[in-house]
């Protein structure tokens, strides 16, 4: 069975911010956030919800690249039928994912639409039952913003996604991908037994678009060649209040880069990439002058090609630190640097 794997350094709260999304949703509290994610693998059930809410891929779950290239070549004139890990297959129609409905993301469904899916059912049994016990709370999340970004290209009434659950089925598993190939790929794949904890070593330098945003992006992009769309004129997706005092907090806790920040002869510089942002808010999080702003829902960002300056406006030096500053106090000092000379810190 398909196991959640942990790469500790895309984190988010390795830059020294807060999120707590994957043991908010993890049901057996198997996940530990001491600094970074930690799994107990002894209480947990791999159902690979946690993966599914995790913005910046420090878990990592389901594969939906392999799962667009399963069903690739299936007949679209008929609905498709998904499985979940724990309801059988019914008939030879029925795909099974390996995980709870709660593993799936955005990506993977858009990517579904993209190859022209437009009725897509999922076989799940008894949920309030399951020993994964997430109970499509995720899977409930991931329709929802499914449903949102049908609504960009103005298809929410062409696309139908249907939960049919399978009586008999809610104790069995779903047998998926049993060939020999499979079989040698999982056992040399490297994955741990059960017991204690597991971090692996990202294979990606931490401002990398995680890859179930640039698949979600893709199929956008895939989409749009046939359903176009104009984004609003003079709509800006982010905006930086004149409040803002260069401190270049921002662009220190954007996990992809979608933020940069830049500051030379005396100028500071805020470069924004809509199609790298998560929506994660961690920028607004850690603004402490909170001058930065969203419009709208954010659904449209991935669409919007190109990269936009958000903030471009004269700075000062601290004579202490060297960084940049909007204001310095009358002895040439940062707000930070200022309060250290003042409680007696002299480093």
């Amino acid at each position: 069975m398909p196991r959640v794997i942990v790469n500790a350094a895309r984190c988010v709260n390795a830059r020294k911010t807060v999120c707590s999304r994957c043991a908010d949703i993890c049901h057996s509290h198997s996940i530990r956030l001491d600094g970074v994610p930690s799994i107990d693998r002894l209480s947990c059930n791999d159902c690979g919800a946690c993966a599914a809410v995790c913005p910046t891929d420090a878990l990592v779950a389901f594969d939906s690249g392999r799962f667009i290239g399963r069903v690739r070549r299936l007949p679209k004139t008929a609905p498709l039928v998904l499985g979940c890990k724990k309801a059988a297959a019914s008939g030879p129609d029925v795909v099974g994912i390996g995980h709870c409905f709660s593993a799936l993301g955005a990506d993977a469904l858009m990517g579904l639409v993209a190859l022209g899916f437009a009725n897509v059912v999922f076989a799940h049994g008894d949920c309030p039952r399951c020993t994964d016990g997430d109970r499509l709370r995720g899977f409930e999340r991931m329709l929802e913003e499914t449903a949102n970004w049908l609504s960009v290209f103005g298809l929410r009434n062409d696309v139908c996604f249907e939960k049919c659950r399978i009586h008999e089925a809610a104790e069995r598993r779903v047998q998926v991908d049993h060939s020999r190939r499979n079989f040698l790929s999982a056992l040399f794949s490297g994955r741990r037994e059960p017991g204690g904890s597991m971090s692996e070593k990202s294979p990606l330098s931490a401002d990398t678009a995680p890859g179930k945003h640039a698949n979600l992006v893709r199929q956008l992009h895939r989409i749009r060649r046939n359903h176009p769309i104009a984004p609003e004129p003079g709509r800006h997706p982010v905006q930086i209040a004149d409040t803002c005092n260069a401190c270049g907090a921002c662009g220190a806790v954007c996990p992809t880069g979608a933020l940069h920040c830049s500051s030379g002869e005396n100028r500071f510089r805020v470069d924004y990439t809509p199609s790298k942002c998560l929506r994660c808010t961690l920028c607004v999080s850690v603004c402490g002058k909170k001058c930065i702003t969203f419009n709208g829902d954010g659904y449209f960002l991935p669409l919007l090609d190109g990269t936009e300056v958000v903030a471009d406006f004269a700075c000062l030096k601290c004579v202490r630190c060297n960084s940049s500053s909007k204001e310095l106090s009358k002895n040439g000092l940062c707000a930070i640097c200022d309060k250290k000379v003042r409680i007696g810190i002299r480093t």
